[in-house]
């Protein structure tokens, strides 16, 4: 609807007013500058915001995996299994990590490694004795659970 009122005040412009394509240099480069300010800050903002958005999915993709039973309950797991995760838990919370300070998530992140280093080490400390980590499925739930909501948190403040 814009389009077409738009295109009718172009129209009537064209035939009925003489002046309409003559423009003076100052006219033009006012208007090339103010083109391309606009283009450089709509360009930055897009930009800005896809990085959210990669942050997002991260923290997304880091709160699935916390989230999956096979975290805390490791019936019929392997130690090798436990350890791929663990090392994919810690590399993602590594790039969190890096990229605190860019986005403004000091804090939060200062907490998920506090709860991520009490979850791997006791993982870590008991590595050899399943039978122990699945017997202490709740007290490997909670720092996991903590997290999870640390990460919700994250993902609602990173777009206000």
């Amino acid at each position: 609807m814009l389009a077409i009122c738009f295109a009718v005040f172009v129209f009537y412009n064209i035939r009925h007013n003489e002046e309409f394509w003559s423009a003076s240099a100052v006219n033009i480069i006012t208007i090339l500058i103010a083109v391309v300010i606009s283009y450089f800050l709509v360009q930055r903002k897009s930009d800005r915001r896809k990085q959210k958005e990669i942050l997002l999915d991260l923290i997304n993709k880091l709160r699935l995996l916390i989230d999956s039973e096979e975290t805390y309950d490791f019936t019929g797991q392997s130690r090798e299994e436990i350890m791929m995760r663990n090392r994919d838990i810690s590399n993602k919370v590594q790039i969190l990590t890096n990229l605190q300070t860019v986005f403004g998530i000091e804090e939060d992140m200062k907490f998920i490694q506090e709860k991520t280093e009490e979850y791997l080490s006791l993982v870590g400390d008991h590595s050899m004795d399943l039978d122990y980590l699945i017997k202490s499925k709740k007290e490997l739930q909670r720092p996991l659970m903590l997290i999870s909501t640390k990460l919700v948190s994250m993902s609602i403040d990173l777009f206000q």
